[in-house]
């Protein structure tokens, strides 16, 4: 898609994606903290952690393997649904794009 500046008329533009961005880094991290205490409670079943059974690398279904296995997970959802978040808000409040040659910040509206 072709972009111009509306200062300079110049092609040379660039996109900042700041929302994007941000909504990816928090969403990893929240996804992460949600997957890895969701399944760790769930495993633990309140009786606490079994040393031995962490450091049994053999098992796959020890508690290590399904709290890496909820954090991976959770992580991803919360990454992916943070960076369709921060586009909206790169779209709609963000000044979402910047002129190289002239510095100006802008928005483009895209029509779907």
């Amino acid at each position: 898609m072709r972009v111009e500046c509306p200062c300079c008329q110049s092609e040379q533009t660039t996109e900042l994606a700041w929302g994007r961005k941000t909504g990816c880094a928090i969403g990893l991290m929240a996804g992460i903290a949600a997957g890895s205490v969701g399944l760790g409670a769930v495993t633990s079943g309140g009786s606490g952690w079994d040393v031995p059974a962490l450091a049994d690398s053999n098992s796959s279904s020890s508690p290590l393997g399904q709290l890496i296995l909820g954090a991976l997970v959770g992580a991803t959802t919360g990454c992916a649904v943070g960076a369709r978040l921060g586009e909206s808000i790169d779209e709609h409040l963000l000044h979402n794009r910047r002129c190289l040659d002239c510095g100006h910040r802008f928005s483009i509206s895209r029509s779907y």
